[in-house]
């Protein structure tokens, strides 16, 4: 009888499917009965935010601040797309305040990968 290792599911492959099932998770939770017309555009979003988080996550090892420079433009790319998608926000600021918000969301998700992602040596050196 042979031995077969089985080569273990990257971590990155891990937090990018986590990220995707996470964020399809809050938008079907906040979606109306049935969904609006823009919810595929959402849907798309976030499975490329996965995708990204697949691709960039192992970059991050040992930095924070990849991380946190690649959610923030994330963020900001998210909110202009959905922005100029349609729908329209009232008073002259919403779109300044919508804007800052995924900013900082994005940056602040992309610290807790980047943490996620920190690999120190334990024990051993």
């Amino acid at each position: 009888m042979s031995r077969h290792t089985v080569n273990p599911v990257s971590r990155s492959a891990v937090f990018g499917i986590a990220v995707f099932v996470g964020l399809m998770v809050l938008g079907l939770a906040a979606a109306d009965k049935p969904p609006p017309p823009g919810f595929l555009l959402v849907v798309a979003m976030a499975a490329a935010v996965g995708l990204g988080v697949w691709w960039r996550a192992p970059r991050w090892q040992q930095r924070i601040m990849p991380g946190v420079r690649d959610g923030a433009l994330t963020g900001l790319v998210s909110a202009v797309v959905l922005l100029f998608s349609g729908g329209e926000l009232a008073p002259w600021w919403a779109p300044v305040v919508f804007v800052g918000s995924l900013v900082a969301i994005g940056a602040l998700g992309g610290a807790l990968v980047a943490l996620a992602f920190r690999t120190k040596p334990v024990g051993r050196t």
